[in-house]
């Protein structure tokens, strides 16, 4: 059995100091797919056209690109040109399934070739707006890609989320069954040296309206003796509002900001932090909690808390309003008993439920099953 995962933006994670934020959902397919890798059974990534070479091997995965302006177009020549390049590059890796995750045009035309091919297409929830896009101001769909994504959902063997949260709501807006996996992340058992003073860590794109950035220096300029770190980027496609918050960012004693720090260096933040504090408005199940609570920090978000985890297992705070955020964080930051007790039980928590050796073993039985029994060919 051969995995193949349909993800424009991963090539950026395999290129060393890219100056392009790897997003959760290509983190994800990448945790994926090495332990499918590591495990015996091969995957490939079918990305976009960056200049690389049509195929490459990079850490024992096959990649290989789609063609250019694969991503838009409502002509019937540009949209044949971008089901064609997608097409050769499906089958130049010849997978036995095809994952995609995250809604989009490419849900439908990767959904369509493979009832073409007669190849099983299991679809991935990336966040919460990916089961409410008629709503949802974080995706703004026009008619065209609504009705792509939706046809491509339809034909979907399979469709994972990443919370009964989601599949609640896939159910009753879309009527689409799914199965829950949460997210996962490679623990490390390792001891940690937690800089002190504490520091309180702040990880996402400025870019995006829906993180926020501005709250976390809010929350900085209300606790003056505390210590925080932002690590925030890239400049584009927003290079206005990046030079803002950054400029903002640094007239602050308190505030070490470090812009954008590549996806393969950015733990060591992690490990010298003691909290992550996250402001987003909404999401799914953030890689950034799992990064944290493998190194043993709690994390108090402003408003997304998915299926109640942070709450219902003592993993740090859900704030829910702005007031509760400066108080939690503070809390955390004066008492550094009570901050280590929470970090070690995040710790226990991620490492036994979250971990990617307790979640790869679920894709590969979800995907054995899909396999040997796709529905849409049946």
């Amino acid at each position: 059995m051969k995995v193949c995962f349909c993800s424009p933006g991963i090539y950026h994670f395999f290129r060393e100091d890219d100056p392009v934020m790897h997003g959760g959902a290509e983190l994800q397919q990448y945790f994926i797919a090495q332990w499918l890798r590591n495990n015996g059974i091969p995957s490939a990534f079918i990305t976009g056209d960056f200049g690389q070479p049509f195929i490459e091997e990079k850490e024992g995965f096959q990649i290989v690109k789609m063609a250019k302006g694969m991503r838009g177009g409502l002509l019937t020549e540009t949209f044949l040109r971008e089901i064609a390049g997608i097409e050769k590059a499906m089958r130049t890796v010849d997978a036995d399934i095809y994952y995609q995750r995250g809604a989009g045009t490419l849900t439908g035309k990767v959904a369509y070739l493979c009832r073409r091919m007669r190849k099983p297409f299991v679809f991935g929830v990336s966040s919460d707006a990916d089961c409410d896009i008629h709503i949802s101001p974080y995706k703004r769909p026009g008619w065209y890609e609504r009705r792509v994504f939706l046809k491509g959902l339809r034909q979907a063997d399979l469709i994972i989320a990443q919370t009964e949260f989601q599949r609640g709501l896939l159910k009753n807006n879309f009527g689409n069954d799914s199965i829950v996996i949460t997210n996962c992340y490679p623990v490390e058992r390792k001891e940690r040296k937690k800089e002190s003073p504490p520091k309180v860590l702040w990880v996402g794109e400025i870019y995006r309206p829906l993180k926020r950035a501005e709250v976390f220096l809010q929350l900085a300029a209300a606790l003056p003796d505390v210590n925080f770190i932002m690590v925030a980027g890239p400049e584009d496609p927003k290079p206005e509002l990046y030079a803002e918050i950054r400029s903002r960012a640094e007239r602050m004693s308190n505030v070490e900001f470090l812009g954008f720090v590549p996806c393969k260096k950015i733990n060591h933040h992690f490990e010298r932090a003691s909290i992550l504090v996250d402001t987003s408005a909404v999401s799914g199940f953030h890689n950034t909690f799992l990064q944290a609570w493998a190194n043993e920090n709690p994390v108090v978000s402003l408003e997304v808390d998915p299926d109640d985890i942070i709450c219902r297992h003592g993993l740090g705070f859900h704030a829910k309003n702005f007031e509760n955020l400066v108080y939690y964080t503070k809390k955390l930051v004066n008492d550094a008993e009570f901050r280590e007790k929470m970090g070690q039980q995040a710790y226990e928590f991620v490492s036994k439920h979250l971990d990617v050796n307790i979640i790869g073993p679920k894709y590969r039985e979800i995907f054995k099953t899909v396999y040997k029994n796709p529905a849409s060919l049946a």
